[in-house]
């Protein structure tokens, strides 16, 4: 039977200092990626929401109902229409 030698990296225990050494610096890493990509964006997202903000959003004026609008000025409406 082989026996394994005394110095085998394989059997050696891994130093805890290393495993949040390389944690954080994968963290980092991701971190570091995320910001690169969202920066990337950042410019036409403002394009399409200044785009938004410009054209008016008025729906109950498109479907032509005035907030606040009594029934029977509704009703009166209407049947001046027919």
């Amino acid at each position: 039977m082989i026996m394994p030698r005394r110095n085998d990296p394989l059997l050696m225990p891994v130093n805890p200092l290393f495993i949040w050494t390389t944690l954080a610096f994968a963290f980092l890493l991701v971190l570091l990626g995320a910001i690169i990509t969202r920066s990337s964006h950042d410019g036409a997202t403002n394009a399409a929401e200044q785009a938004a903000a410009n054209e008016p959003s008025e729906p109950l004026a498109e479907l032509g109902v005035a907030p606040g609008a009594s029934d029977d000025t509704t009703n009166n409406s209407n049947a001046n229409k027919q």
